[in-house]
Parts: structure tokens; C-alpha cells; sequence
């Protein structure tokens, strides 16, 4: 039995491999997210302005906007690797204010984002990084602050960095100020536009410098996320998310990034700034070759006869020796064909107290029930955040297919509300996408919710 275990596992493996013909090349999502840093910028006029960035070499240099910084007073960094909190202080080593570019130099340790040196081309797949919570939450602004304010005079600040987990944690909605996020999209197209600058002290300003190369495509870009990195198929930087700082005829507001071509990477070698640059050609990432597709496709049509051959030669030593009834051995066979699915696990009871019910579902039997009381959504502000992290989520969720911070429900006046949480799945209410991040919607009882791979049923409990 054990012998013909493995020779099915062997067979199923070759199967499989027809399917992973992904790009070795390509840069994991988690890298990409450890690279991003949050910006706290003090401006010289006692004003505050956030924004995202992202490390470009091992020096601890960070990529973002002028108008993040520009005005500056003090320049904070926010970076979150390896379950740390860390709070950096950082000083400008280079800007342009026509292009809206800028770099600060820090001891921030994070791994660096290489630059495609060749551009993305019109219907390309993108994706954008940032951190748009805080510019969405006002309440979050003043205990971070405050978590700031009282490292101001810590001489670790500007040599190795503070480490403010303890801080962090011991407010949820705090901590997940650090947590990057990510949108997909696609390159509306490549073009040239005179950008509005700010001036000396960060004010906005109606001033025009020179034509800038910008890449416009069709993701929402919330408050927050000036200055992060936008990223290809690849993994590597195409361009520098910028705001909306020009308008197209009519005066709709334009999605759009800095290029990584014709200006980050020109701009960069001017200030004598380090970098990676990797030439990843977008338009035949992925694609096996003409032999690779001849070889796949007659190792599947092997493997898939030596999986038949195996199956039935299981099913005749089994009768022959007796040693498994039949009804055990069709039954694992049925298990087998659908890909091990499992009856679902019945959870154990709520305890008492309990206010509402979040019974969530998932492929191979997965069930996780979750009971909320009134005290949980006091201890979270009136609000319970459900998602992946459990270090800054009320309501863990132990399954891969959810976002870190995927959602949050409140409660106000006996009526519970959702909102997606800028997921990179995104959040369903009876098969309605909720298309704006942080914007509530009303439940009812029954109310089915959907992320990632799983689905959530809400019950009132009295």
C-alpha cells in the first residue's frame, strides 16, 4: 500500500507540472511589501503630511514624493519586517520638485526593490503599494503621534532605529498604520504632462515645471499612498505613485505614476544615488517556449496514464489481499478524485455573552465560527477587524486566501456595519463588491460576506 502511496503521489506531482511555468525572475509580494516604508513628515509650518516610500539600496535610502516631504522639519520612517516595529528618522539627500521626486537618507534595514529598465507598455498589468489606512482614518493621527512624540529624544533614533512594537501593538488600530497594501490595475498609457509643484514650505501651488513622463492607469489611489512603488508583473519598480497633482481637459482627476524610465532612474544617477537596475522585458514574461510546451504536454500525457495504471492496480491488490473493506476503500478513492475534501468540522459551542455570530466557511472543510461580544468592539474603538494578522486583527483569520487586514465591522445603534480594509482580494456583500476601501455598509441578519477563497454568514444572537 505504502509503495503504490507513493507511486500515485509521484504521478499526481508530474501532472502538476505543466502549470509552473511562473518566471523565476519574479520578486515575491512579501519582499515588495518589506521594502515599504510610511512616511510621518513634521513641516517647518507645524503642518503634518503622510505618504509612502520604498528602499532602493542597502544604505537605507527611500524613494517617495517632493510634496511628502518637502517643508520638512522632521522626517519620520515607519517600516514594519520580521514581526518589528521600527521607527527611523530620516534627512533629504535629494528632490525634485518639477518631477516630484525625491530621496531620504536613513538606517533603515529593509530589502532594496530593483527598477525595470524597460517600461511598461499600454494594457500592462500593474499593481500599486501603500499606505492608505491613516489618510482614511482620522482617529489614528494622534495616538501614533503621540507613540512619536515620546521617541523624539531617543539618541537610538538616528543610528539604528527604535523599536515601537510594544507600542504598536498595544493599539490595533495604531499598528495597522504600518501595514502596506496593494491594488491591481492596468497602464491606460504612457504619456508627457506638466505637474503642479509645491513650494519651499510643502504648500500647494498652481506653478508648472517642465514636461514630466508619467504612466496613467485605472487604480484608485487614496490619501496615503504618494511616494510607494508601482510595481509590474515582474516584481520591480515601473514608476513612483503619484498624486493628482494635474488634471486632463474637463478637470477629472488623473490615476497616474512617475515614470521609472525617463525620470526616477535619470534622477537617481544625477544625485549619484545606488541602485539596481534589471531589464525585464513584460511582453514575454512567462511564456515557455516552443520545445518547453512539447515537453510539458507529453509529460502530462504520461503522467495522467500512469495515474489511471496506478489506480487500477491499487483497486485489484486491495481485493486480492482483503486487508481494506470495500466501503473504506471507495470512499478514500471518492476523496481522492476530489481532491481530498473533507467533511466540514463542526466548531464548538459560543459562550454565553455572545452579541453577534460570524460563521465562516472554506474550501476542504475549512469552518472557523467567531462569536463578538460588546466588549470586543469597545476594545477596538467600536470597531473588530478581521483578517490574517492576529497581531493587529480583533478576528484572526488562519486561512491563506485573506488579506492581513481584510475587513472591519462596527456596531452603532444596535446595527452592525462592514467595510472593506483596502484589501488586495477585496470584500463581498451578497455577491456585491463594496468598491470603495473604508466606506461602511450596512448589515442584516443573514447577510452573506465573501474574501478571498471563503465566505462568512452574520447571525444576530440574543
Amino acid at each position: 500500500m505504502k509503495r503504490w502511496s507513493t507511486f500515485l503521489f509521484l504521478s499526481i506531482l508530474l501532472i502538476a507540472l505543466p502549470s509552473c511555468n511562473r518566471d523565476s525572475t519574479e520578486i515575491p509580494t512579501d519582499q515588495i511589501k518589506s521594502s515599504c516604508v510610511r512616511f510621518v513628515t513634521v513641516k517647518k509650518s507645524g503642518k503634518i503630511a503622510v505618504g509612502s516610500g520604498f528602499v532602493i539600496n542597502d544604505k537605507g535610502d527611500v524613494v517617495t514624493n517632493n510634496h511628502v516631504i518637502a517643508g520638512a522639519k522632521r522626517i519620520f520612517l515607519l517600516h514594519s519586517a520580521n514581526d518589528r516595529i521600527m521607527l527611523y528618522s530620516a534627512e533629504v539627500l535629494a528632490a525634485d520638485r518639477e518631477a516630484d521626486l525625491a530621496v531620504v537618507s536613513s538606517k533603515l534595514k529593509g530589502p532594496a526593490l530593483p527598477i525595470n529598465s524597460i517600461a511598461p507598455k499600454d494594457d500592462a498589468h500593474v499593481r500599486s503599494y501603500g499606505f492608505p489606512a491613516i489618510a482614511d482614518d482620522q482617529e489614528s493621527y494622534a495616538p501614533l503621534f503621540n507613540i512619536i512624540g515620546s521617541k523624539l529624544d531617543d539618541l537610538d533614533l538616528k543610528t539604528d532605529g527604535v523599536d515601537i512594537t510594544k507600542h504598536m501593538q498595544e493599539d490595533k488600530s495604531v499598528g495597522q498604520t504600518v501595514i502596506p497594501s496593494g491594488n491591481n490595475g492596468i497602464v491606460s498609457r504612457t504619456t508627457n504632462q506638466h505637474l503642479l509643484m509645491v513650494d519651499d514650505n510643502g504648500d500647494e501651488t498652481n506653478d508648472k515645471g517642465r514636461s514630466v513622463t508619467i504612466v496613467e492607469h485605472n487604480i484608485n489611489i487614496g490619501g496615503g499612498n504618494s511616494g510607494g512603488p508601482f510595481i509590474d508583473a515582474s516584481g520591480r519598480v515601473a514608476g513612483v505613485v503619484g498624486q493628482n497633482r494635474y488634471k486632463k481637459d474637463g478637470g477629472d482627476n488623473v490615476k497616474f505614476a512617475i515614470a521609472a524610465v525617463e525620470e526616477l532612474i535619470p534622477f537617481l544617477k544625477n544625485h549619484s544615488v545606488t541602485f539596481r537596475a534589471d531589464p525585464v522585458d513584460m511582453s514575454s514574461l512567462g511564456k515557455p517556449s516552443t520545445k518547453q510546451l512539447i515537453l510539458f504536454s507529453l509529460a502530462g500525457a504520461a503522467a495522467l496514464v500512469a495515474v489511471v495504471l496506478g489506480v487500477v492496480l491499487l483497486f485489484k491488490q486491495q481485493r486480492s489481499q482483503q486487508k481494506i473493506p470495500t466501503r473504506v476503500f471507495e470512499e478514500g478513492f471518492h476523496n481522492w478524485m476530489n481532491g481530498g475534501k473533507k467533511p466540514p468540522v463542526q466548531p464548538p459551542p459560543l459562550p454565553a455573552g455572545v452579541a453577534w455570530e460570524l460563521d465562516v466557511t472554506g474550501p476542504s472543510g475549512f469552518r472557523q465560527q467567531v462569536g463578538l461580544t460588546d466588549s470586543d468592539f469597545v476594545k477596538g474603538r467600536g470597531r473588530v477587524i478581521v483578517g490574517r494578522n492576529a497581531d493587529f486583527c480583533g478576528v484572526p483569520i488562519k486561512h491563506d486566501s485573506v488579506s492581513r487586514q481584510q475587513l472591519h465591522l462596527e456596531v452603532r445603534n444596535g446595527s452592525i456595519f462592514v467595510a472593506d480594509r483596502n484589501s488586495s482580494n477585496g470584500t463581498k456583500v451578497n455577491g456585491g463588491r463594496l468598491e470603495s476601501p473604508f466606506k461602511e455598509q450596512a448589515l442584516k441578519e443573514g447577510d452573506r460576506l465573501e474574501f478571498g477563497e471563503l465566505s462568512a454568514t452574520i447571525r444576530r444572537r440574543f
